[in-house]
């Protein structure tokens, strides 16, 4: 439910600039005129999404649940990464005082709320109005940290551009960074399993292009360090194609194309094992439409989940960003 906003939001795009051949000019207005319906109808149900769950939030607190079942309680890897920056986004195209009012009001309380390690938040329950944990488990903080950046508020601010938003994005960032204390054979690192190491990589990239912070930039590298000359993902009995491990080959693609762009020395150390693992990909991930499984065994060559995944574009991604980081 939490992923609907999503589509909604696209296919707003994708009614609103629908065209087709016609004989003549009036059968042109009249496929117009039903575009523009359906694009009117479209933004309603976002209106409608939006004000749904700001019906549903804690009158005390003004955020939104988890879910409107049995979940009632603020989390950073779902409430706060795949619903609330898409309210945001609605309401930033279609209510600019929604926008300005209760949406930024959300953002203030979460991160006066919920902040627990630094700038970093921690899941905060309604029913006592404090942290739903009493212990601290940094490995949860880091990967709740992580959702919330690429999943939310990264598309939202590939949208808004300069915003309170970003600055959330960027100061979730470093403190993830100041607390990188896994050691690996490349350095300290914030944690490796497919899933946060992927959305780091994607996030770092897009970080540094932004706002030109070496700090990024070296952490994106230390990543790919890691995982294509160390940890190559298909050097393991089991890969995920889908989400939840999917995002570790999207994120390789956008630092490997960093390092085409700024480091050639380091790009064609990447090269090799970057082709060696699509190339795995391709040979045992497919079907023969070309369509991805959800989970295959590189090592033994074998499809261990053979339903198919459309995995968020993050590996169809990787295939094309190559292409681009040619030298």
């Amino acid at each position: 439910m939490l992923k609907d906003l999503k589509f909604c939001l696209i296919a707003i795009f994708l009614t609103a600039t629908l065209s087709f051949a016609a004989d003549n000019d009036n059968n042109l207005w009249q496929q117009a005129d039903q575009n523009g319906e359906l694009a009117r109808k479209t933004f309603l149900h976002c209106r409608d999404f939006v004000r749904g769950w700001l019906a549903n939030a804690d009158p005390q607190t003004g955020l939104i649940p988890r879910n409107l079942t049995r979940d009632f309680y603020w989390n950073a890897k779902d409430a706060a990464a795949d619903n609330y920056p898409f309210m945001v986004l609605t309401s930033a195209i279609l209510d600019r005082n929604l926008f300005d009012g209760r949406m930024f009001t959300m953002l203030k309380t979460e991160k006066r709320l919920t902040s627990r390690v630094g700038p970093l938040p921690d899941d905060f329950c309604f029913a006592t109005q404090t942290f739903c944990h009493d212990q601290i488990d940094m490995k949860k903080i880091i990967f709740g940290a992580s959702e919330y950046m690429k999943d939310g508020l990264l598309p939202l601010t590939e949208w808004l551009g300069p915003s309170p938003w970003r600055d959330r994005m960027i100061e979730l960032m470093d403190g993830i960074l100041d607390h990188a204390e896994m050691e690996t054979p490349v350095g300290v690192l914030p944690a490796i399993d497919h899933e946060v190491g992927g959305e780091m990589m994607q996030t770092l990239s897009r970080l540094y292009w932004l706002t030109k912070d070496e700090r990024y930039r070296t952490f994106a590298f230390r990543y790919a360090d890691y995982f294509l000359l160390h940890a190559l993902p298909t050097q393991r009995p089991k890969l995920s194609l889908d989400d939840h491990g999917c995002e570790v080959i999207g994120g390789l693609s956008e630092v490997y194309f960093l390092a085409a762009e700024t480091d050639q020395k380091r790009h064609k150390k990447y090269k090799q094992p970057m082709y060696k693992m699509l190339d795995r990909i391709l040979e045992i991930g497919r079907n023969e439409n070309g369509l991805f499984y959800m989970t295959i065994d590189p090592v033994n060559g074998k499809v261990l989940n053979d339903e198919l995944t459309d995995n968020w574009g993050y590996d169809y991604d990787a295939f094309g960003i190559p292409l681009f980081s040619v030298t």
